[in-house]
């Protein structure tokens, strides 16, 4: 990924609304999130469940329109039963909207812990030049998010080597 077509962010260093919040992980968490420089790995959780619980990215002026890859370093242990030696694990699902723009949905599939973050790719098609992307899920929680990427699609040329 070139740096000029990336843009990362940490999930706590997002705008929030409503009840979504940044939450601390204790180290002794068992954890591979991303740690910032005093070792502390922080989380944004309580997201979606409500149409004002979100995440806003503000569109980074040095990406333009077109295909995207929104990458996701999340958590999701949720349950709905924990039967004896099967739980009923649940999916969690993460809605995108770029303002102006069209709603993109990602699945985040069960990963057993809230402290074990998966990466998740979401394809995006960006069709304004300034709209912010909104993350959240007015239905339901949205999945714990470590770490976001949003990073330009680009293909390069195929070429073929007489040998």
């Amino acid at each position: 990924m070139a740096a000029a077509n990336t843009v990362r962010v940490e999930g706590e260093s997002i705008t929030l609304t409503g009840t979504a919040k940044a939450v601390t992980i204790p180290t002794s968490a068992g954890l591979n999130g991303d740690a910032d420089a005093n070792g502390v790995v922080a989380k944004l959780g309580d997201l979606g469940n409500g149409a004002g619980n979100t995440a806003i990215l503000t569109h980074p002026s040095s990406l333009s329109t077109g295909p995207y890859v929104l990458m996701v370093s999340a958590a999701n242990a949720d349950q709905s039963s924990n039967l004896n030696y099967n739980p009923q694990v649940v999916n969690r699902f993460l809605d995108v909207t770029e303002a102006g723009g069209a709603t993109t949905r990602g699945t985040f599939r069960n990963g057993y812990s809230w402290n074990s973050f998966w990466d998740t790719s979401i394809p995006l098609d960006l069709t304004t030049a300034s709209g912010s992307l909104t993350l959240g899920n007015a239905s339901a929680y949205a999945p714990d998010i470590d770490v976001i990427t949003l990073a330009k699609l680009t293909a390069g040329s195929a070429s073929t080597t007489a040998r």
